[in-house]
């Protein structure tokens, strides 16, 4: 071991790598973010989707029949946030739909609010239910990629929204 060496390790701790083994790290982290990669632009499978699915459908039923959760409400509010954002880019009837659903949740809300318990009115009840028919046929075509981009711009514009309305986060 020369003094260069000797130096290095009393600098790192470690003992200096060489170019090949740099080299053969590089190619496996490069190879690591390509299949991250193509993994997240793989479609959803059929799994993925009856899993988030239920969970919510249980979520909403929950709220339906007189929850006062509101982990379940926040989770239901977060995936029809995100429902919203992935509507967007297909049509405005989608948008509406989920828009009615948002209208549905804030009057669930409201009811909590008055009388310590979540619920729907009957509207309310089929306006999410639609919500959630199109959120999960939107899953199905969609890539986790693209989820994972509406929940970050959901998030993103939740805290604008509470930044302008001054409620802290």
């Amino acid at each position: 071991m020369n003094r260069a060496t000797r130096r290095a390790i009393a600098r790192t701790g470690h003992a200096p790598i060489d170019v090949a083994q740099q080299t053969s790290l590089r190619k496996a982290q490069c190879l690591m973010k390509i299949a991250t990669v193509l993994e997240l632009n793989k479609p959803t499978t059929d799994a993925q989707c009856d899993g988030l699915m239920l969970e919510l459908h249980s979520c909403f039923d929950a709220l339906k029949n007189g929850s006062s959760d509101p982990e379940l409400f926040n989770r239901l509010a977060s995936s029809l946030n995100t429902a919203l954002v992935l509507a967007e880019a297909i049509g405005q009837e989608v948008v509406d739909a989920m828009l009615l659903a948002h209208d549905a949740l804030q009057h669930c809300a409201a009811l909590r609010d008055r009388h310590g318990r979540y619920g729907f009115t009957g509207q309310g009840i089929q306006d999410v239910r639609e919500a959630l028919d199109l959120y999960s046929q939107i899953v199905r075509l969609s890539t986790p990629l693209q989820i994972n981009a509406a929940v970050d711009d959901g998030h993103r514009r939740a805290l604008k929204q509470m930044r302008d309305n001054e409620v802290p986060a």
